[in-house]
């Protein structure tokens, strides 16, 4: 899919990709904080109960853990790393887009 724009306001296109582009970075930033927090939640719990989070989470899912608030802690904090690594991807993809509609070449944000 590539993706197409059209602004109908009449602003010039060099305005509305500084615009776009500040936009897509403060995103980024924000999921980049919020991976990190899911993942550090997930790391913490990894060594505190010796096995990864995929495992547990699979486990979980399998009725194998139990009902302790931790094992739902856990779950929660597997599922928002993967939402948020998941979002970072679509805004990494959305940045060099935008970098090379703009610069015609590419580049890594």
């Amino acid at each position: 899919m590539v993706p197409t724009l059209d602004i109908r306001a009449g602003f010039p296109r060099t305005e509305v990709r500084e615009a776009l582009g500040e936009v897509v970075r403060n995103q980024m930033a924000r999921a980049r904080a919020r991976f990190a927090r899911f993942q550090s939640e997930c790391q913490a719990l990894e060594k505190a109960n010796g096995m990864s989070s995929q495992g547990s989470l699979e486990r979980f899912e399998a009725g194998e853990l139990g009902d302790a608030q931790e094992w739902f802690d856990w779950f929660a904090a597997k599922q928002g790393r993967d939402i948020w690594a998941r979002k970072l991807l679509i805004l990494s993809e959305l940045a060099l887009w935008m970098h090379k509609t703009t610069t015609g070449t590419p580049c890594r944000p």
